[in-house]
């Protein structure tokens, strides 16, 4: 007989610690394979702080060379986009500065060999906060559990929508970090909206790819979704403008369209802007399927 997978539950999510594979309401949620080994330390110490020093050890070898900084930063922000998760308002990983990071969401699945590791034996007492959680997840996560999978019968299929990094085609560099971190900005204000009515995907290598190089039909393979965002920065005479667009991938039809032009080339006060807008025109569609 196989050996039962070691499975970590938390809210609507379930984490297989032996394949690293992460299912939302049993859908399954891309996740690259460094990430999903960033998320599997965190849950097997969930209610602990997990060192920067720790995780770095986990994801590359000693004999490995990288900016460490940049590549953690990089993994735990794919984490978080893989859960919807923010780092401002953390529901999952909160971020402790100069120490480390924790897993800070209710386990129902108080196990303690399901968090078996090498570092940390099935017999070791847990931690007071790892009890509590433990024991609190498996009351209330399972409460939450049930209240999910009932909206989500009720609401019938659950739509997927696809968010693109944003494109800089203005040929100018300094516009490189605004364009760099609004698709994770954007991710994080969508994936709260509504999770029993739509998930959202950010972490795809489709997704990743140039405008140039994306290929619609791939993505909508890839990640199963019904809708994308695309965004794109280009130069005007008088500045900037930021064009992004929601689009059904089943016949490529543009369904949402909105413009947003900053004369002078100045981006104060965009990204907020932006997300106001993108999060209205995300519910207007919402609102739409309902009906």
């Amino acid at each position: 007989m196989s050996p039962q997978p070691r499975l970590a539950r938390f809210g609507t999510f379930e984490f297989d610690l032996d394949s690293l594979e992460l299912r939302r309401q049993g859908i399954r949620v891309p996740i690259e394979p460094q990430p999903a080994r960033a998320l599997a330390l965190l849950l097997q110490s969930a209610g602990e702080i997990v060192s920067r020093e720790t995780l770095k050890q986990t994801l590359w070898k000693d004999d490995v060379h990288v900016d460490f900084d940049r590549g953690l930063a990089y993994v735990l922000s794919q984490v978080r986009n893989a859960l919807g998760d923010s780092a401002e308002n953390p529901r999952f990983v909160e971020t402790l500065p100069r120490r480390g990071f924790r897993f800070i969401a209710p386990l129902s699945t108080p196990s303690s060999s399901a968090f078996a590791t090498a570092g940390t034996s099935a017999d070791k007492p847990l931690s007071r906060l790892a009890r509590g959680v433990l024991f609190w997840g498996a009351m209330v996560g399972t409460a939450a559990a049930v209240i999910a999978a009932i909206a989500f019968a009720l609401s019938g299929e659950r739509e997927v929508l696809a968010v693109a990094i944003f494109d800089n085609e203005t040929g100018q560099s300094q516009y490189d970090r605004f364009t760099a971190g609004m698709a994770d900005a954007v991710i994080g204000r969508l994936a709260t909206l509504d999770v029993n009515r739509m998930g959202v995907i950010g972490n795809a290598r489709s997704l990743r790819m140039p405008r140039s190089e994306r290929d619609l039909t791939q993505i909508k393979t890839e990640t199963g979704a019904s809708f994308i965002l695309i965004s794109v920065l280009q130069r005007r005479d008088s500045g900037v403008s930021l064009l992004t667009q929601l689009i059904r991938l089943d016949d490529g039809t543009h369904v949402w369209v909105k413009r947003f032009d900053r004369a002078g080339g100045n981006l104060d006060g965009l990204e907020a802007e932006v997300l106001a807008e993108v999060e209205k025109g995300v519910r207007s569609i919402l609102n739409s399927i309902r009906k």
